[in-house]
């Protein structure tokens, strides 16, 4: 009996300590943030801890708008393009594949939190030219800007799940121009 309420303290505490004593896993739990590759797949900081910040602060802004019906927000802006609910166990091209020209930012909503979610970007002709790799923990809107490429060029997107593990978007749009 000692050992098994001893258990219940242990998955008790261990509940808190990862959840969070508001019962959701957040950012301010896990600090972990967007990490960027380059075109050999390592690891690069394009941006600065002020930028970052930025990045951050917009994500945040984005919690609690959560629902298909606030795409109408962005729709009379000829400089973005929404996509729906998607999932995917391998990966989903953003738009079928086509290009976005001076592509600013990538973010979208999920559905479900897994591990080694990313999201690979490839120039017009196919050359793969690096990724962003998404924490499993943090809020429900990922965001990632891609205005480190190099400018007056357009760009694919490819949602990816490195691990395999089934993937579920509910939206997400693509900030060009």
């Amino acid at each position: 009996m000692k050992k098994l309420l001893a258990s219940f303290i242990v998955v008790g505490l261990f509940t808190l300590f990862l959840v969070g004593e508001n019962g959701k896993v957040g950012a301010e739990e896990f600090k972990e943030s967007v990490q960027y590759f380059d075109s050999n797949n390592s690891p690069v900081s394009p941006y600065t801890q002020k930028e970052l910040d930025e990045m951050k602060e917009r994500v945040r802004n984005l919690e609690g708008k959560s629902s298909r019906n606030n795409l109408n927000d962005y729709s009379l802006s000829s400089s973005y393009y929404h996509f729906g609910e998607t999932s995917y166990s391998n990966y989903v091209w953003i738009k079928g594949g086509s290009t976005f020209y001076n592509p600013q930012y990538v973010d979208f909503e999920i559905i479900n939190r897994i591990e080694g979610r990313a999201l690979y970007v490839y120039d017009s002709s196919g050359k793969y030219q690096g990724k962003a790799v998404f924490p499993k923990y943090g809020n429900i809107w990922y965001a990632s800007s891609w205005t480190h490429l190099p400018r007056g060029k357009s760009y694919k997107f490819k949602l990816v799940s490195e691990l395999g593990y089934y993937s579920e978007l509910l939206q997400g749009s693509v900030k060009y121009n």
